[in-house]
């Protein structure tokens, strides 16, 4: 995942998509706190990359 661009302008899909990957991290994150289980989250991670 890319690390999303802080001072720079951005279309709002730019902005929008680096709105849902930071909440993808930390959901992610936080379902591997909970759950030790990377294959699921992986797995889950792969999916969205292609919606």
């Amino acid at each position: 995942m890319r690390a999303p661009e802080t001072a720079t302008a951005q279309s709002p899909l730019e902005r929008g998509w680096s709105e849902v990957s930071q909440a993808g991290s930390a959901l992610t994150r936080g379902a591997l706190r909970l759950a030790d289980r990377p294959v699921p989250v992986l797995a889950g991670l792969v999916a969205v990359q292609w919606l």
